[in-house]
């Protein structure tokens, strides 16, 4: 299986969670700067969403009481809203944040969260995918594989788009959606809901 959290050789104190995401933790007392070594691939700062090349070493800012976090171009990454306890949480609103212009995926597996039913393979998959083309990034919800206990039929997803720009327009299913842009954030912020996770739902977003 995929290893969640490892080490990268050479860099005692990064770390990387799957191939998405990089933290390095500032590991000298009082420093405000961190050096970072970046894979591979364009990333993102997650806290200012400055774009930086991989395979090289930075110097970023780090600012006391914020780890310096690094997304890598292409990432998908599905949030639960906010609860108390994981016991009172749902999966009927994910929040998807997305980083576009590289191609990437995820694959989403839920199960009922209180039961072992997943030992015995009752869980779904549902697989999110988006494929960067020029000034344009479509985002594809496939339908959802296998079934548990609970499992909803509808869903609201709330999209954060990380742009440089205001998208032009976002399109569900051919459909226009209500948008909003956050300048200082950088961030499109849309919501739209899924009227079947049995149906692909794909969400075109152009760019200017």
């Amino acid at each position: 299986g995929k290893q969640m959290m490892g080490k990268i050789p050479g860099h005692l104190y990064q770390y990387m969670f799957g191939d998405e995401l990089l933290a390095a933790p500032v590991y000298e007392k009082g420093a405000t700067k961190q050096k970072v070594f970046l894979p591979s691939g364009n990333w993102i700062n997650y806290w200012t969403g400055e774009q930086l090349q991989g395979n090289t070493e930075h110097t970023v800012a780090a600012p006391l009481h914020q780890i310096p976090l690094f997304v890598k171009q292409g990432a998908i990454i599905p949030m639960r809203q906010y609860a108390s306890s994981i016991e009172k949480g749902n999966n009927n609103t994910l929040l998807l944040h997305v980083y576009p212009g590289a191609d990437g995926s995820f694959n989403l597996l839920e199960d009922d969260g209180t039961s072992n039913d997943y030992l015995d393979g009752i869980y779904a998959s549902t697989i999110l995918e988006q494929c960067k083309d020029v000034n344009r990034m479509l985002l594809t919800i496939h339908p959802v594989e296998g079934f548990y206990k609970g499992m909803p039929s509808t869903r609201k997803w709330i999209l954060y788009i990380h742009c440089k720009k205001a998208p032009e327009k976002i399109r569900m299913n051919e459909q226009n959606l209500k948008f909003r842009y956050e300048p200082t954030k950088k961030i499109a912020i849309v919501e739209t809901y899924q009227r079947s996770v049995k149906q692909i739902a794909e969400i075109e977003v152009n760019f200017p």
